[in-house]
């Protein structure tokens, strides 16, 4: 056990994980500190007079130099600098907790994988929940009881766990991104391979065939698990092995043959059916049959801002992709595609956008730049497509929309952060829905 009744717990940062964690250990007779950086910080009533809230700049870094217990990070607060044990609100879920644990990270695709596994448990009857980085902090489904959990896990998450430990661990992709936190993208991989930390092999994973950096983990014996691949790219009808198409998913998972045509899904592209592919093979591990899995699958609805139609206009398509935070993703939105006139930009997450000049010189017309990284796109991709800086998301859009012509897609796929402008990726969403509705 982490913790002892009575013994003082300082948590860092005030956030959801952060307000979650005190809220349990609060239930279970800890006093305990909140410590935050910033000066806007509260806590929710319940918690007013149980909690001790520390705010401001400095905060965290003071109450670290006198707090000589359990030190609980929520995922936003960067923990590099200061030399000390810690372990999260994940942490603390695991040791608790009975029930299954499907385990999802990857750079993209997390969410959406996360959220189609718990609904195929659900439509066959299993209590599931989808929590972590998605959903509800991980400690506040405790309480549903549930027989599996699904939880969504960033690499942030996956820093401070010591003996968390999935049946099934899920890694979709690992391309550069959060490189502002990062020191190197080794240490980006590093995060990540951390979900198979304590498995061994009895447990399971679910890997892509296609992606260099999980290859090399498989290849050096990094993952004690026993795997099923999903790819795009390779035709194996071996067993533990599925198949990846714009037409859909077929391969065989524990001897069972699975399939999931594309026009049975409201998932377009080839990179959502590599999310079903991961999807398909956890549930399958989990136990459920072909049959029960082909029925789960009905109903699924995407994700909101992830390749999402918003509106045609005059044969003029345009789509919000606001969740693309980084250059993998952007190149994912590209993939296949023509005719593109595509809005980028926002605050720069360390990526190198002349990785994306084969793209979108293969499928951009036009790229409209926006926010801070505007003119590190323009110097990157301007011998590569024409690119036009804009004021704001409203101003890119109308200058989209004189430039189009029936058969052009305008995507919304930024490949960087949003708080420059926004609020969060939904905001930045929304903004642009808005400015389309608007035309």
């Amino acid at each position: 056990m982490l913790y002892e009744k009575g013994s003082p717990v300082l948590i860092l940062g005030a956030g959801k994980s952060g307000v979650s964690a005190a809220r349990f250990l609060v239930a279970r007779g800890c006093p305990v500190t909140l410590a935050d950086d910033g000066s806007s910080a509260h806590v929710p009533g319940e918690l007013a007079g149980a909690v001790t809230l520390v705010s401001g700049p400095g905060s965290i870094a003071k109450c670290l130099a006198e707090h000589p217990g359990l030190v609980v990070a929520s995922p936003g607060v960067d923990i590099r600098s200061f030399d000390r044990p810690m372990v999260n609100d994940i942490e603390l879920f695991y040791q608790e907790y009975e029930g299954a644990i499907i385990a999802v990270t990857g750079t993209n695709g997390k969410s959406t994988v996360t959220a189609l596994i718990a609904h195929i448990l659900q439509q066959s009857g299993i209590s599931a929940v989808a929590a972590g980085n998605i959903g509800l902090p991980a400690l506040d489904t405790l309480a549903l009881g549930c027989q599996v959990t699904v939880l969504e896990l960033s690499s942030f998450q996956l820093e401070t766990i010591q003996t968390f430990r999935p049946d099934i661990a899920v890694l979709l992709n690992v391309t550069e991104d959060h490189l502002n936190r990062y020191d190197t993208f080794e240490h980006y991989v590093d995060a990540k391979e951390r979900i198979f930390l304590n498995q061994t092999a009895e447990d399971w994973c679910v890997l892509n065939h296609d992606d260099p950096v999980i290859r090399t983990l498989t290849s050096d014996n990094h993952i004690p698990a026993r795997r099923v691949f999903f790819s795009s790219r390779s035709r194996q009808m071996v067993d533990n092995f599925l198949n990846c198409t714009v037409q859909g998913v077929r391969g065989k998972v524990n001897g069972q043959l699975l399939e999931a045509p594309a026009d049975r899904l409201c998932l377009e592209g080839l990179h959502n059916m590599e999310n079903v592919a991961a999807a398909l093979a956890a549930v399958r591990l989990y136990g459920l049959s072909p049959e029960q899995i082909g029925t789960g699958l009905e109903g699924f609805a995407p994700l909101p801002h992830r390749m999402t139609l918003v509106r045609e206009i005059v044969g003029v398509r345009y789509i919000d992709d606001s969740k693309a935070t980084n250059i993998g993703a952007v190149l994912k939105s590209l993939e296949g595609q023509k005719n593109i006139i595509l809005i980028a930009g926002g605050r720069n997450k360390g990526g190198d956008f002349a990785q994306l000049a084969g793209a979108v010189k293969a499928s951009c017309k036009l790229i409209l730049a926006i926010g801070e990284a505007r003119h590190q796109i323009a110097g990157a991709l301007g011998k590569s497509v024409s690119v036009l800086l804009a004021d704001d998301m409203a101003d890119a859009v109308s200058q989209a929309w004189k430039q189009a012509v029936s058969g052009d897609t305008v995507l919304l796929s930024p490949g960087c952060a949003s708080f420059d402008m926004f609020t969060s990726f939904e905001h930045r969403g929304a903004v642009f829905e808005q400015a389309v509705q608007q035309l």
